[in-house]
């Protein structure tokens, strides 16, 4: 499920907390695989399956 939840996909880049920084997501500069949209769907229904388990 890592592939499915990385918000590269849909062009955002994950920065981790480092020292004092909190984490953040930042606008990637290329072109997106799948729209934000559809991201934030499939992500959706990632937490509602996960959680019938």
């Amino acid at each position: 499920m890592a592939i499915i939840s990385n918000p590269i996909y849909c062009g955002a880049i994950f920065i981790h907390a480092f020292h004092d920084q909190p984490e953040c997501t930042l606008e990637g500069q290329y072109e997106t695989l799948i729209s934000e949209a559809l991201f934030y769907k499939v992500q959706d229904i990632i937490m509602v399956v996960g959680n019938l388990k």
